[in-house]
């Protein structure tokens, strides 16, 4: 049979502005397009808690006409668990209740837009059922064959697909692509902007309700919590002889063990499995942080405008590198700046030139998260790719002009060459959001 789509196209929206409602930052958004005159939210908004956990909650984005559905039921019906799954509990369950466009997030970087797989075998039966099109044996055949194909043989890993080959899949089963409005994950774009004030990841959903995050970023978990907050020049804890160079080990094991899935998105209830199992090798080093300096800047009154000190006292505590130019003539900086540089002192403080150098570049890479926007732009720096695809040599010569030019020209230029590394990792469209909060 002739198809009938194959000169469909995507829709696109790209003018989103998110706005953070509420502290628990990854439900708590609602973002506006003008050029569709539409609101999206989470469903998980409206879930959180007892529906969650009882009910088999499937993530996806809402539009405004879903959130009118959902209201006017709850009118009716009363706000009871049932009411709401009945309309939200996933993206099938909510287009029974009418014909709609459906949203599609795309993660990955932007250059390389990438769909979640789950996502896509969830859509296939929906577009094929709004196209009126026949979803019999042979449809179930194929998208069967691609459940098997995707399906991991770990659990805690969520593949993707490219955009590219999204677009293949959907000519495969004649789909209408027109049906389908392509956005960037705007999850992704609100914890982006946390991690900006706090220092923290950039996670996002997956299908089944789960906290992912891409594979550089759960490695940069790791490093957050087993490698900050120890000083490395030590070579043990007050109790064991030589604990360190072990904890380093088993560190850079489950470093390496995540690598091995690129391009895929890691539950973050494993990762923090692998992180509690390399703090019992060494409950004392772990144990006991109510003396510790604050290294990650949260409790000050003003972070944009810290005194010196409060970058000295942990640098000095851990014996991290003290960038000195990072002083210059402006005694007082932000908190975000003084974040930046303790974790690239721990990067140069943890690992060995020489040594897992592409882990360590892909940990900076990540650390640009941690940097306001407007410091991307001028992108003034050595024009290298990732360099974790590079020779050995090329790494570390990549590495130590990095770290040299952190401690001749300071900030600015440092970010602007991280940018460069970053380009093959950054969140999809984050360029194309903006942000306000309330």
């Amino acid at each position: 049979m002739e198809p009938k789509f194959s000169d469909s196209k995507f829709e696109w929206v790209t003018d989103l502005r998110v706005t953070r409602t509420g502290s628990d930052h990854e439900v708590d958004w609602v973002a506006y397009s003008e050029s569709r005159k539409t609101y999206l939210e989470p469903n998980l908004k409206h879930c959180k808690g007892e529906i969650i956990r009882n009910y088999d909650m499937k993530f996806f984005v809402m539009d405004s006409d879903d959130t009118v559905l959902l209201k006017n039921n709850i009118r009716l019906f009363g706000n009871r668990p049932e009411v709401i799954v009945s309309v939200i509990q996933s993206l099938t369950v909510c287009s029974r209740q009418r014909e709609k466009k459906l949203y599609v997030r795309l993660v990955g970087a932007a250059n390389d837009p990438h769909v979640f797989c789950g996502d896509v075998l969830e859509l296939i039966p929906i577009l094929l059922d709004h196209q009126g099109a026949a979803n019999g044996f042979c449809e179930k055949q194929k998208l069967e064959k691609y459940q098997k194909k995707w399906k991991s043989a770990d659990d805690f890993v969520y593949k993707t697909i490219s955009l590219k080959k999204f677009d293949e899949i959907l000519e495969e089963f004649d789909c209408d692509k027109s049906l389908l409005i392509l956005h960037a994950d705007t999850t992704l774009a609100v914890m982006g902007e946390v991690a900006v004030e706090r220092g923290s990841l950039v996670t996002t959903w997956a299908q089944d309700c789960v906290n992912v995050a891409d594979v550089p970023t759960a490695i940069r978990f790791i490093f957050e919590t087993v490698v900050k907050s120890v000083n490395w020049q030590k070579e043990s804890c007050v109790v064991h002889d030589y604990c360190h160079k072990q904890l380093k080990d088993e560190i850079i094991k489950a470093m390496r063990k995540l690598m091995n899935y690129g391009g895929s998105y890691i539950k973050l209830r494993f990762v923090m499995e692998m992180i509690q199992k390399i703090k019992f090798m060494c409950i004392p080093t772990y144990d006991d942080q109510n003396y510790v300096p604050d290294h990650l800047f949260l409790n000050f009154d003003n972070p944009e405008e810290m005194d010196m000190r409060a970058y000295l006292r942990p640098a000095e505590f851990f014996d991290l590198p003290v960038y000195t130019n990072f002083l210059g003539n402006r005694l007082k900086k932000r908190a975000w700046m003084c974040r930046f540089y303790v974790e690239v002192g721990w990067l140069e403080s943890f690992f060995t030139p020489g040594k897992c150098d592409g882990i360590r570049d892909m940990i900076a890479s990540n650390l640009l998260h941690i940097v306001p926007s407007m410091y991307h732009r001028n992108i003034c720096g050595y024009a290298c790719e990732n360099s974790s695809g590079k020779s050995k040599a090329k790494r570390k010569e990549v590495w130590q002009r990095l770290t040299a030019e952190v401690k001749m020209i300071g900030l600015i230029e440092y970010i602007s060459t991280l940018a460069i590394l970053l380009s093959k990792n950054s969140h999809y469209g984050a360029c194309n959001l903006h942000h306000s909060s309330n």
